[in-house]
């Protein structure tokens, strides 16, 4: 089907966490610095100038999913303190 394909995981990802986000966002500076850098990550990877043009490369998509690991380290770094030593 055309509704699961990755461009609409992105999106959903985003979405929620940018909810989740809007909720907690004032207690939590890390976990927003985390999603403004995931927003400039997608922002650059769907850039018409970029290497792909409008469709994203292996390199974007990796880049994009390590963000979103890092804001999910952030958001467990506010729970367990020993996780914030956890090097990505």
């Amino acid at each position: 089907m055309d509704i699961f394909n990755l461009t609409n995981a992105f999106g959903l990802i985003i979405v929620i966490l940018g909810f989740v986000l809007t909720i907690v966002g004032g207690k939590y500076v890390n976990v927003m610095q985390q999603v403004k850098e995931l927003m400039q990550a997608v922002k650059s990877g769907y850039d018409e100038k970029g290497p792909g043009g409008k469709e994203l490369t292996a390199k974007e998509k990796q880049l994009i999913f390590k963000e979103v690991l890092d804001i999910c380290k952030a958001l467990l770094a506010i729970r367990f303190k020993w996780f914030r030593r956890i090097k990505t």
